[in-house]
């Protein structure tokens, strides 16, 4: 699928079932968001503790991140899914430390080289959260190393997707960051489409399609 297709299919889905995608990407959002910032200042008026508490804090904000991918997996794929998703990797802490660990540190070395080495890593990543889920009993270097493998060719992509919400993300700063959030959900929604076509290797318009279906059984049941 094109990114003009996947933004269509994140645009109909979420139009069609907008509570689904809406809530979870915001819950994240506002936790994430609040607990970053908590620690931003303890690091500044205590270092140490500080520096210990933003380690915490990326953990914690990683494990909830692989919960929502677990979350949005399952929705696109139209299986069962609950908000209770983006808390239920907690029991596997002990598994995702190792993988955010050593992503986090591969991130932070190659930005010590220059801030776009740093940002291209990243995006070399962007797979580990869905290959972790895959197999959670993985080593971790086989995981980096796979997503690396996976993104070849289409980081640039990637990030051409986020460069099309840009716009979006225009207004969001001109409405104070009330158009933000209606826009956040549909954009993380697009990005987990793109990454699932990656790693499943889909090449069909499959996307728009259950988009199609979705939105037409929602006005269906509206008629009725």
């Amino acid at each position: 699928m094109s990114n003009k297709e996947i933004r269509e299919y994140a645009k109909q889905t979420y139009k069609a079932k907008f509570q689904d995608v809406f809530l979870p990407v915001i819950i994240y959002t506002l936790i994430t968001g609040t607990i970053s910032g908590f620690g931003g200042s303890t690091t500044t008026i205590i270092p140490i503790v500080g520096g210990l508490l933003t380690i915490f804090i990326g953990l914690f904000t990683y494990v909830v991140q692989i919960g929502l991918t677990d979350y949005l997996v399952k929705f696109v794929h139209n299986q069962t899914y609950k908000l209770e998703d983006l808390f239920g990797k907690f029991n596997e802490i002990a598994k995702i430390f190792p993988v955010y660990f050593l992503q986090t540190i591969f991130i932070i070395l190659w930005s010590l080289l220059f801030i776009i080495p740093g940002i291209i890593k990243a995006f070399a990543y962007s797979l580990v959260p869905y290959l972790y889920l895959d197999n959670p009993d993985k080593d971790v270097p086989s995981i980096l190393k796979e997503s690396e493998e996976m993104m070849k060719g289409h980081k640039a992509d990637l990030f051409m997707l986020y460069l099309s919400y840009l716009p979006h993300h225009l207004l969001g700063i001109i409405t104070c960051g009330i158009y933000e959030f209606y826009i956040m959900p549909q954009q993380t929604l697009a990005v987990t489409k793109f990454l699932l076509e990656i790693k499943e290797g889909k090449t069909a318009n499959s996307g728009i399609v259950e988009a199609q279906v979705i939105e037409d059984n929602t006005q269906n049941k509206e008629e009725q």
